[in-house]
């Protein structure tokens, strides 16, 4: 309600699947506990990967476009999951999405482009900061290419389903 009121036209804090319960286990396995990080609500274990219309109140509707999972394990495609992985993972999940229809949210975190002076001061806790500023963006380089031609902006397509009456 809050984002439809303030004008926004669409939503992409949905992780669909496990993953994020996946996460949060791996933080506590490793010692880490939590810290006050959340990894979504238990909702997103059941969320659809499908981009679907929200209710809200009053004359506005907003549209969810959850982050993009690989096709049947439900593991996000982002950035951390590449470190972790590495491309292959990407270049495997742009060939199953190719054959899946709609809009994939592609999620890239800020910190992927840090060049923090002191990445240890993190305790390896933010997994894009376990590789060196140069090796995020060489990986980052190589994750453009693997997606260029294929980028829209969701705010486009968000555009263009209000303009085909899909969002009022």
């Amino acid at each position: 309600r809050s984002l439809a009121r303030l004008g926004y036209q669409y939503d992409s804090s949905v992780l669909p699947g496990p993953a994020g319960y996946l996460m949060k286990a791996h933080m506590l396995a490793r010692g880490q506990g939590a810290k006050g990080k959340s990894f979504g609500s238990w909702t997103s274990l059941f969320a659809t990967s499908s981009p679907r219309r929200l209710a809200v109140s009053g004359h506005r509707t907003l549209m969810q476009y959850p982050v993009a999972t690989f096709p049947y394990a439900r593991l996000p495609i982002h950035s951390t999951f590449i470190y972790s992985f590495g491309l292959e993972y990407l270049r495997k999940a742009i060939r199953l999405l190719s054959r899946t229809p709609g809009h994939h949210i592609y999620l890239l975190h800020a910190v992927d482009g840090l060049d923090h002076p002191a990445p240890e001061e993190f305790g390896g806790r933010l997994v894009p900061l376990t590789k060196s500023f140069a090796q995020r963006m060489k990986i980052l380089e190589e994750i453009g290419q693997l997606l260029s031609a294929r980028v829209v902006l969701t705010e486009d397509v968000a555009d263009t389903a209000l303009k085909n009456g899909i969002i009022s």
